[in-house]
Formats: structure tokens, C-alpha cells, sequence
């Protein structure tokens, strides 16, 4: 790695340096900027988005907005000896064994401070560690852009708890990638309403279209956000991949009196998926052999795709809907499983599958496809209560 010297300021003591790294063939590897005290230039990362130009239509970060904030402070903390979670699947014990500029300080208490300080490398493992992350539409690829970390109050200690927030101050995008930058404020968590930072981070994550779903991403529906608020957005909003939503359409299913004459209860919800369950009532629900009756076997799928493009996009209204049976509904419980397969800009495809379970084995007898349109109809989410007599 080079550093190039920039001028000293005399007049606040600011000391910088311009710094770069390098393959051994010359190719450039990454550039940046390092300072001492209140550097008041602007630095690397300044400069980089000083180059941005303002997004014109974004298909995979649609809904984001600079400003937006994580809703609560996350608390966190790195040990010695705990993993770092499925983002950062090693202990800090581990990195100091591997790391390039070791020191005794980040494992001992000898030093100025009187206990293990945390090494610059792990600073920005510490803000993202935990908590969902802002929503970014799936499929897609994450990568890692841009880092600048600033010490505000001495450094950050292992072992320390700390309070994150993580702000959007930045979105921009280039041909195949759509980038957004956000700040994060670590605060003692003890003193997280005082709101003195103990460091300031900002990054810049870069989505990428992978080539073989490029279009399919460039088809995701742009206006969802306000699809969702003018809809039921505290029930019914899309989220990173992999976010539950169990909960929400549990209660969403509750409104539904067909849902709650028939049982269907929902399992679970993710962006893009639901799996719901039915048991088997031998009195009500078959038809003339005994089976399942045709009409439950169409409502479960439809309402299982329904649900699984309802994570993604918001309300939902069935325009196309069309079922196979392929085998005698018969079973103690019946199992649907709805998976979107395209989000478009004015419809959703999705397909279901219908599952029969009996004795502990399983067998598929339908198969459903469904067109669904986001919508922007009001849902009610109040919940029926039982009628008097």
C-alpha cells in the first residue's frame, strides 16, 4: 500500500494522507483517504459521491429513501470468543490471528484505555452485524462498495454494548448497479438517549442485476411503496428477502370469514412464499367420494399465492387462476405451498402446489397457477368478531 503526504493545515492541525493500493502489475485495488484529529477536507468518500448522479428509475432499491432510518437502535456488541453471526461468521479470536497490523491492545488491557480496544477492521462488522437491513428486492446480488469510518469519542471496546442507527443518506445508480449509502451512528448503549456518537460509519452497498435475472429485476414493479401505504402498509409490506411475515398474515388471514370458517392456518410467510396448513373435517369439507372437496383445494392455493405475492408487492386481486388435480385429495391434513415466480410492473405470476399428509408420508395431488394484480384497494384489517345469536 502507497500513502502520498497531503499539505498540513496549520491552522487546525489537520494532518491527511491520500492512500492506495496496488496489485503487483499496477492494476489499482482501492483508494482512500486517512486523518488524524477533525479533518475538515473532504475526503475519499466525499468525493465519490460528489460523482454520483441522481437515480432516474430504480427497479431492485425501489423503496428506499434517503432519510429513512432503522426504526429502533439495534444493540450490539463483539466478545472475544462469540461468532459474528451468519453475515460475519467468525469470532474476533479468529480475526486477530489472521489480521495484517496485530496489536497487543485488541486483546489486552494494557494499554491507555485499561481494557481490549476493537480493531478498525471490525468496526463496520460491529454496525451491520445484526438486525434486518434496510429492503432490497431479491433476486439480486449485494457488494460491498465503499467505507469510512470516523472516531468520535476514543475508540470502540470489546465486550462494550453499543446502539446502532443506521440512516440512508445516499442512492444512485450506474447501468447494472444500483447503490445506496448509509450512515450508522454507534452510541454506549447506555447512553443512546443522549445521543453523543462514539463513531460514525458510512458505506456504500451496491446491488447488482445478476445477468440471468436482469430482466426479470428490471420488471419489478417501481411504484410498490406507495402501493403498500395506500393499501395496509402496517400489515402488509415487502421486505428483505427472508423477513418474516408470519405474524402480519396470520392477522391479515383473520379478516377473511371464508379463512376462518375453513381453518387455514398460515405457517409461513416470506417475501415471495407462503405455506399454509388445513386440517381435515370429515363433515364439511368433502365431496361426493369422501375427498377434499375441488372448492378448498382452488381456495388454499389461490389464497397461498395470494399471500406470497402479497409480501412482495402489497394488496392483490387474482385476475387469472387455474388448478390441476392430479390425485384423490385425501389426507388428515392438507399442506399449500405458494411461490412467486415473476414480479412484473403490472402483474404477478405465481405457482402452488397442494400437499396431502396421512399416516407421516406426504403426496402431491394439485398444482395451481396464478395471476395476481397489485392493486390499490384498500384492505380492512378489522377482525370479525363472533355474532350474537
Amino acid at each position: 500500500m502507497h500513502q502520498q503526504p497531503l499539505p498540513h493545515d496549520a491552522v487546525n492541525g489537520t494532518e491527511s494522507a491520500a492512500i492506495e493500493a496496488q496489485k503487483s502489475d499496477g492494476s489499482p485495488v482501492l483508494t482512500g483517504t486517512a486523518s488524524m484529529r477533525s479533518a475538515d477536507q473532504p475526503t475519499e468518500l466525499d468525493t465519490r459521491r460528489q460523482r454520483q448522479a441522481a437515480p432516474t428509475a430504480l427497479w431492485i432499491i425501489d423503496q428506499l429513501e434517503i432519510g429513512m432510518s432503522s426504526a429502533e437502535p439495534i444493540t450490539t456488541s463483539i466478545t472475544l470468543d462469540d461468532s459474528n453471526g451468519p453475515r460475519y461468521p467468525f469470532t474476533l479470536r479468529q480475526k486477530l490471528a489472521a489480521i495484517t497490523e496485530p496489536s497487543a491492545w485488541y486483546s489486552s488491557a494494557a494499554n491507555p484505555w485499561g481494557r481490549p480496544i476493537l480493531p478498525f477492521e471490525m468496526v463496520s462488522v460491529l454496525a451491520h452485524k445484526d438486525g434486518p437491513g434496510f429492503a432490497v428486492r431479491q433476486p439480486s446480488v449485494g457488494l460491498f462498495l465503499d467505507l469510512e469510518i470516523r472516531l468520535l469519542d476514543g475508540p470502540l471496546f470489546v465486550g462494550e454494548r453499543y446502539d446502532v442507527v443506521h440512516t440512508i443518506v445516499g442512492i444512485s445508480e450506474s447501468r447494472r448497479t444500483e447503490s445506496f449509502w448509509t450512515q450508522s451512528a454507534i452510541t454506549p448503549a447506555a447512553a443512546a438517549r443522549r445521543w453523543r456518537p462514539s463513531c460514525s460509519t458510512r458505506v456504500c452497498s451496491r446491488t447488482r442485476f445478476p445477468t440471468t435475472h436482469a430482466k426479470q429485476q428490471q420488471m419489478l414493479r417501481p411504484d410498490v411503496q406507495s402501493v403498500a401505504r395506500s393499501g395496509t402498509e402496517q400489515m402488509i409490506g415487502s421486505g428483505p428477502a427472508g423477513t418474516d411475515l408470519t405474524d402480519e398474515f396470520r392477522t391479515l388471514s383473520a379478516t377473511a370469514s371464508f379463512n376462518q370458517w375453513a381453518g387455514f392456518d398460515v405457517v409461513r410467510v416470506v417475501p415471495g412464499e407462503c405455506d399454509l396448513r388445513l386440517a381435515w373435517r370429515g363433515d364439511d369439507m368433502g365431496q361426493y367420494a369422501g375427498f377434499l372437496h375441488a372448492g378448498l383445494i382452488a381456495a388454499l392455493l389461490d389464497t397461498a399465492c395470494g399471500f406470497a405475492a402479497a409480501a412482495i408487492v402489497g394488496p392483490v386481486l387474482s385476475s387469472h387462476f387455474s388448478v390441476n388435480c392430479l390425485a384423490p385429495a385425501v389426507g388428515d391434513e392438507f399442506v399449500a405451498l405458494g411461490r412467486v415466480v415473476k414480479a412484473g410492473r403490472k402483474q404477478v405470476v405465481t405457482s402452488g402446489e397442494l400437499h396431502a399428509h396421512r399416516d407421516g408420508s406426504s403426496k402431491l395431488v394439485a398444482m395451481a397457477t396464478t395471476i395476481l394484480i397489485p392493486t390499490e384497494v384498500p384492505i380492512d384489517l378489522h377482525v370479525p368478531s363472533e355474532q350474537a345469536p
